[in-house]
């Protein structure tokens, strides 16, 4: 009998609903069984057999065709062939009150992640952060020099080839209309709002109550850490691993949660969302191997509890290891073709693959054995333990790739997205808010369901307790678990507003039918407000704060301005026109002024060690390079006599105990900002009274301060002196019958030498 069929009978025998609900019930937890299993009477289980509803095999029975008895269930339309029209891993149908929730969610998080628009658009686009300006540098130059698959340029071919990819397409297409930069500008918006919508399928793939997953939408469009990370203007690979991983989980949820596992669309489906998110996440960052961790833990755990419920594996095993496998060969396939990742990196997903083979091979054996099922996860324990030894062993060149690349992911490195999500001060309740500690507790509460058997729940705690360790450990994973923590999120606030009867039928975590949406009466909607505001509240007003302190402020943009002009002015071209910087913000000075931002390494090598420096002489070793721009900007309690107090309070000049410097030129002081210019400087060189001192000093004006300008010098026993100065103008001579000498604007920067 197909679906259709099947719904006629139920419009004729309403009264066989019930008897089908319980039956399905059965069904649902065993891939057969016998007529005393279900609750019915023979009556009702003759007419559903008889009516080829119910199918036997042997001495046992299982319902023909669940997905389509669910559907119907469900109220949901099939159409006239028994397909479903919504089946659990595809976009669900929706009520209209539901997609204008949804519609709103999407609409709060393109809000929060664009408050800050005026700091973007000013007269040029203004990228957040640092990282962002060396992605615009790589997408520009590509346009400007060609690229292709095999050919991305820069570290990305190993690191974040699929990311650049997507950049690509959308900056040679929208963006040769509206331009490359706004575009960039936009996409980790569109990445959010994206991520939004999918953590709602998530959630409802998860507790089939749409309330749940619209609650899960507004948590993560709220959520800090996933706001700042998809923020207007933060283009960075983070905004795009975020679209990958709720597709992944799905996949595998399908999967796993299916009845039955055939060669048939909606198990190609499953497998195929499952492979889309495993290669996405792996080609799109190097790191995103670490991402299919949660895969493997949530993959042996239902193998062990297959064995522990005595259920075969084998097939939605084999469709798990079957998705992997097929993702595995699609990066193996854009690392052979195109050179994407190193080979090592390459061989993670088939690692997993292998591993899930094993899994679902070893939990049959252990249950036709009928072996005790924690003697399966010890052995994998040791399995795994013993599989890192063989590689040190046999593999050493890998083994020590391995373990650098785990070395960096405790390594601080000074940035702050390397540390813990909990070793900052309060950096948790800044990236979460009260969101995350009724995640925490609904988190604990489904993993009690988890081991119960519930594959959706495992699967999503899988992903959470992963998460959550691995931003632990680097506060970068936060917009990573963000989703999965506003799935628990979204599902404590629902449950709350279930136990104040402010909601009715709510119960995640004990297999409840699916909860429609309506329009809420005053009280619900009351109810559900002001437990939203008390649980995400904070997180809403914390996320814009966050980004704001990602935005680059009008002290630096205006600096970074002024070079721009001043090397436009004085024909300054790159590499003459880098700017030296504090490495957190080098990028965006370099990319404003010469559109070189693909690295920070040479300022986080010298910036500090060459202010710090109280010789000149070993300073300029420090800092060798000539003809370049010096952004200085306010320190506390510099060291007196420093190459920093030298320069940014003095502009060069003699004073306070200390020589002057004549191969620096301050151009402009805003707000303690201050920008100077190393010159070759103009030698002032003459004779006078032998041994006799002699001092030179002119008025300086430069952008935003005035000063007095000195440098002192000692004649040689013969009369003969050179001091060089950097800054043209007439300086007064005091210590020589010359009373004067002009130093001109070119005599300076060529290093002329002058006779007064």
């Amino acid at each position: 009998m197909d679906a259709r069929e099947v719904r006629e009978l139920l419009d004729d025998r309403p009264d066989l609903e019930s008897a089908l609900e319980a039956v399905r019930a059965v069904d649902r937890e065993n891939e057969t069984w016998d007529f005393e299993d279900v609750p019915i009477d023979s009556g009702a289980f003759g007419e559903l057999v008889g009516k080829d509803i119910v199918e036997s095999m042997g001495d046992e029975y299982h319902i023909e065709d669940p997905d389509a008895v669910d559907a119907l269930l469900r109220g949901e339309r099939v159409d006239d062939d028994g397909d479903e029209e919504s089946i659990d891993f595809e976009f669900p149908s929706i009520d209209v009150v539901a997609a204008a929730g949804l519609l709103a969610a999407v609409a709060v998080a393109v809000l929060i992640r664009s408050l800050h628009y005026e700091a973007v658009f000013r007269q040029q686009v203004v990228f957040l952060a640092n990282d962002p300006y060396s992605y615009a540098h790589y997408v520009h130059a590509a346009i400007e020099s060609g690229w292709s698959l095999s050919d991305i340029p820069g570290p990305l071919q190993d690191g974040e080839p699929l990311t650049f990819l997507i950049m690509m397409l959308f900056a040679q297409t929208i963006g040769a209309l509206v331009g490359v930069d706004v575009v960039l500008a936009w996409l980790p918006v569109l990445a959010g709002a994206v991520t939004v919508a999918l953590t709602y399928l998530l959630a409802l793939s998860v507790t089939d109550d749409r309330r749940i997953a619209l609650a899960a939408a507004f948590c993560l469009a709220v959520t800090p850490a996933h706001a700042a990370r998809t923020a207007l203007g933060f283009i960075d690979h983070h905004a795009f691993d975020y679209v990958w991983l709720p597709i992944a989980a799905m996949g595998l949820i399908s999967i796993l949660t299916r009845d039955r596992i055939a060669i048939d669309r909606p198990t190609a489906v499953s497998v195929s969302l499952f492979t889309i998110g495993i290669a996405g996440q792996v080609l799109s960052w190097v790191a995103g191997v670490l991402l299919l961790l949660p895969i493997a833990i949530a993959v042996a755990a239902a193998g062990v509890l297959s064995v522990h419920e005595n259920r075969t594996f084998l097939p939605r095993g084999a469709a798990v290891a079957a998705g992997a496998g097929a993702a595995s060969l699609v990066v193996l396939g854009f690392h052979a073709v195109f050179g994407w990742h190193e080979l090592l990196t390459a061989l993670v997903s088939v690692g997993l693959t292998t591993g899930i083979v094993a899994v679902v091979g070893a939990s049959e054996a252990w249950r036709r054995a009928e072996l005790p099922a924690w003697g399966l996860a010890a052995g994998g324990v040791a399995v795994t333990l013993g599989s890192a030894l063989a590689v040190r062993t046999l593999a050493p060149g890998a083994w020590t790739t391995i373990t650098a690349q785990v070395g960096r992911l405790f390594g601080t490195e000074g940035i702050t997205e390397a540390l813990s999500l909990f070793g900052q001060t309060y950096g948790w309740l800044l990236h979460f808010g009260l969101l995350l500690l009724f995640a925490l507790l609904y988190a604990a509460v489904a993993t009690a369901a988890a081991l119960r058997g519930d594959r959706a729940w495992l699967v999503a705690v899988s992903y959470f307790w992963t998460l959550l360790a691995l931003a632990a450990v680097q506060a970068r994973f936060a917009g990573e678990f963000a989703a999965f923590a506003a799935v628990f999120a979204g599902t404590g606030i629902v449950h709350i507003a279930g136990v104040v009867d402010a909601l009715d039928d709510v119960s995640p975590f004990d297999g409840g039918v699916r909860a429609d949406l309506s329009v809420p009466d005053t009280r619900t909607l009351g109810v559900v407000a002001v437990l939203f505001i008390f649980v995400g509240g904070l997180a809403a007003a914390q996320g814009p704060l966050l980004i704001q302190g990602l935005t680059i402020d009008d002290d630096r943009y205006q600096a970074a301005t002024f070079i721009d002009s001043h090397a436009a002015e004085t024909g300054h071209e790159y590499p003459d026109n880098y700017v030296l910087s504090p490495w957190s913000w080098n990028r965006m000075y370099n990319y404003h002024v010469n559109g070189q931002a693909a690295s920070y390494g040479y300022a986080d090598r010298t910036y500090l060690p060459f202010l710090a420096s109280t010789d000149p002489a070993r300073a300029a070793e420090i800092q060798s390079r000539e003809d370049i721009y010096i952004v200085i900007e306010p320190a506390d309690d510099p060291p007196r006599g420093s190459m920093y107090s030298r320069l940014h309070e003095r502009y060069g000049s003699r004073g306070d105990g200390v020589s002057g410097l004549g191969t620096y030129r301050a151009l402009y002081d805003r707000n303690g900002n201050v920008i100077v210019r190393v010159v070759d400087g103009a030698t002032v060189s003459g004779t006078t009274t032998p041994n006799a001192t002699l001092t030179l000093t002119t008025n300086v004006s430069i952008e935003g301060a005035s000063f007095t300008y000195e440098r002192q010098t000692t004649a040689d026993a013969s009369g003969r002196y050179n001091v060089t100065v950097a800054y043209p103008g007439e300086y007064d001579i005091d210590g020589t019958e010359t009373e004067s000498v002009t130093i001109s604007e070119r005599a300076v920067r060529s290093g002329e030498t002058v006779q007064p």
